[in-house]
């Protein structure tokens, strides 16, 4: 039994891990989920380690035939495709994948949780708040914004978006919306001037801001919705196992099934905002 189960390891096509940055707490913990529920032998590259130069990465990634490349990350993403554009590569913890060319031989899950789930979590908590402001880059989130404003006027919700080039702008924003939303926009996460000048700005006006990121319920967002790390990583193993063993997979790009939701109380009641209570039992995090 021992040696069939070594012989169909030793048939199955390598799996390759690049990482993006492993000494990045979030990737870090994707990739060891993702190895405790992975079934097959894997090979790892880490573009954090300077060991990987790019010529190293495309030596490695070009000498033989693999069976899939997982990547972790944007730059992992970004690397394989220059070099590898013809074998399967299953990809996550990507911002934004919409703005990437996806064919036949790419899978992956979306690192945004879906756009209609957070919306209806604004709404079931703040059920008067019609009119969310979104500060985007034409580069990296033009699609999402377009896809979001569609899923929110179903839903009675007006998206107002101002786009970001080499200045933020917010002035002509916050008269016009009741809550501002912080997405993951690379121009804005890369640069904590800009994050801290909405912040502060958003404060003066008692604008209450929702977000993805767990580390803004101390720095005054209202409401978070996080996408959960260690489910990313058992999610891509249980999409690359399907890959390996040829298993029909109905959608090749997949929505995050996990989350967690922070509400801050706190802020709510300074903002003298009014929330439907009844939502509080949707909270994994109250902040009091």
């Amino acid at each position: 039994m021992l040696g069939l189960i070594r012989s169909s390891f030793a048939e199955m096509p390598k799996t390759i891990i690049i990482n993006s940055d492993y000494s990045v707490k979030k990737y870090q913990t994707v990739q060891d989920e993702f190895e405790k529920t992975f079934s097959y032998p894997v090979s790892k590259i880490d573009l954090g380690d300077p060991q990987w130069g790019y010529s190293k990465v495309k030596s490695y990634l070009t000498s033989e035939p693999h069976g899939l490349i997982y990547c972790i990350g944007t730059e992992a993403l970004l690397l394989t495709r220059k070099y590898n554009k013809n074998e399967r590569i299953l990809f996550s913890s990507v911002v934004n994948w919409l703005r990437f060319p996806v064919d036949e031989n790419s899978y992956g899950i979306s690192n945004e949780i879906h756009v209609g789930m957070q919306l209806a979590m604004f709404q079931y908590f703040f059920q008067k708040i019609k009119k969310i402001g979104i500060a985007y880059s034409e580069k990296y989130n033009a699609e999402w914004f377009k896809l979001a404003s569609i899923e929110a006027e179903k839903r009675g919700i007006q998206l107002i978006g101002q786009t970001i080039t080499k200045k933020l702008e917010l002035t002509e924003l916050l008269p016009q919306i009741e809550a501002l939303w912080i997405i993951p926009e690379p121009m804005i996460i890369s640069k904590k001037d800009y994050l801290f000048e909405i912040l502060e700005t958003c404060e003066k006006s008692n604008i209450p801001i929702f977000s993805y990121l767990p580390d803004l319920s101390e720095c005054g967002a209202v409401l978070i919705i996080t996408v959960d790390d260690p489910t990313i990583g058992r999610q891509s193993a249980d999409i690359a196992m399907q890959i390996l063993e040829e298993k029909p997979i109905q959608d090749k790009i997949q929505s995050l099934v996990g989350s967690h939701v922070i509400f801050n109380l706190k802020k709510a009641n300074s903002y003298q905002l009014k929330f439907n209570k009844d939502a509080l039992d949707a909270a994994d995090v109250i902040l009091k």
